[in-house]
């Protein structure tokens, strides 16, 4: 599933001729309700310094971001499940 921005879709199709053919099904879709989840931090065996993880889908940050600790900023949302962050700073 990908998540889309109806009103850009709408606003780009408006100067086309396909706008009043498409723009009834546009608003009429169905629309997701976005998970939300959190990052929490837990002890692994591993890595000494622990991870940082969703816990949405339960994946891990550390491994692929290992510049979180640096910089002490996380994503607003999961680049995995696409679940949207309560907390956005670690440190």
């Amino acid at each position: 599933m990908r998540l889309i921005d109806a009103d850009a879709l709408l606003a780009k199709l408006r100067m086309t001729d396909r706008y009043f053919m498409v723009k009834f099904d546009i608003e009429e879709a169905p629309t997701v309700e976005r998970p939300h989840g959190e990052w929490e931090w837990a002890k692994t065996d591993y890595s000494d310094n622990g991870s940082i993880y969703c816990t949405n889908c339960r994946t891990s940050l550390l491994e692929d971001v290992p510049e979180i600790r640096m910089k002490g900023k996380l994503y607003e949302f999961c680049p995995y499940c696409g679940a949207k962050m309560k907390r956005t700073s670690w440190m």
